[in-house]
């Protein structure tokens, strides 16, 4: 969606769920000009998937230049520079800091009903969850109504996004709940066998299933 052009993407997604029977939608993370998606300006969007009741997925995005030049250089060999600042790390964190941003400004609040998707077992937020709560519940003018973890548990959905690891999703499960954890594969990017790691994983079937099926 055109997430720069805020009432146009609106527009889009209307389109793309009522005409195409899509049942939501993929954005990055940092728009143009290096916004984050809680600027006011993005609104629009977040309305508009709450009104048709379908999932915004929080893609990672490429973090800023600056962000790159000052965390992920120097670096060697050189190859890590690049690997550091996006999949190995840096697109992770960029995109755990925009949910978490927009948990923080109050949007959960203004839209009770919305659901966001987070991949890569949601992208260290929930590895940080009671660290969220004790840090940000002391601070004066806290308009939210509930902690951090209240609205990420509530409105927010993960999955593994190709990452197969057992240790990790036994966390996101502990603090998710099965019923807030959906099974994906990030193919062609990774090759793994989704459905035999699932099948190996030491949860009830009927748990697999409900990791398997978009019914929330």
């Amino acid at each position: 969606m055109p997430v720069s052009d805020p009432e146009a993407a609106a527009k889009e997604l209307q389109r793309a769920v009522e005409e195409l029977d899509l049942k939501g939608a993929l954005i990055l993370g940092t728009a143009k000009n290096n916004e984050f998606l809680d600027a006011p300006k993005f609104m629009p969007i977040f309305e508009m998937a709450a009104k048709l009741d379908v999932p915004l997925y929080i893609h990672p995005s490429m973090p800023s230049k600056t962000i790159r030049d000052n965390y992920y250089s120097g670096m060697n060999p050189i190859g890590f520079n690049a690997i550091m600042s996006t999949p190995g790390w840096g697109w992770h964190m960029e995109a755990g800091l925009h949910v978490t941003r927009l948990i923080l400004s109050g949007l959960f609040d203004k839209l009770p009903n919305l659901k966001l998707i987070s991949g890569h077992w949601g992208e260290f937020v929930p590895y940080f969850l009671e660290r969220l709560d004790e840090a940000t519940t002391p601070v004066i003018g806290n308009p939210l109504k509930h902690p951090v973890s209240y609205y990420y548990k509530k409105n927010v959905y993960v999955t593994p996004s190709g990452m197969f690891t057992w240790p990790q999703m036994q966390l996101v499960l502990t603090e998710m709940g099965t019923d807030h954890v959906i099974w994906a594969q990030d193919y062609p990017y990774v090759t793994g066998n989704a459905a035999d790691f699932l099948s190996d994983t030491p949860i009830s079937e009927t748990d697999k299933e409900k990791n398997c099926s978009w019914q929330h």
